[in-house]
């Protein structure tokens, strides 16, 4: 299961996790697969973007191969 998350950053300053499904498969050892993926940062009633340090990471069943902070300067209007 491939997947990847975003830890956002809340109003109040805390982190809001969300995991996104990208797809499940089965790789032969040493097989590789291209993957890309966009995320949206529109805000909508049920997530609002705001500013500060946000995690993207990514999981292989469930577990974290890679993880990176990114800066969101201002909320996009």
């Amino acid at each position: 299961r491939l997947e990847y998350g975003i830890d956002y950053q809340t109003l109040s300053g805390k982190i809001s996790a969300k995991i996104f499904k990208i797809k499940e498969l089965r790789l032969e050892g040493g097989q590789t697969l291209d993957i890309a993926r966009s995320q949206s940062f529109q805000d909508f009633t049920t997530r609002k973007h705001y500013a500060g340090t946000h995690t993207f990471r990514v999981l292989v069943n469930g577990t974290i191969l890679a993880e990176q902070d990114f800066q969101v300067i201002a909320p996009l209007k």
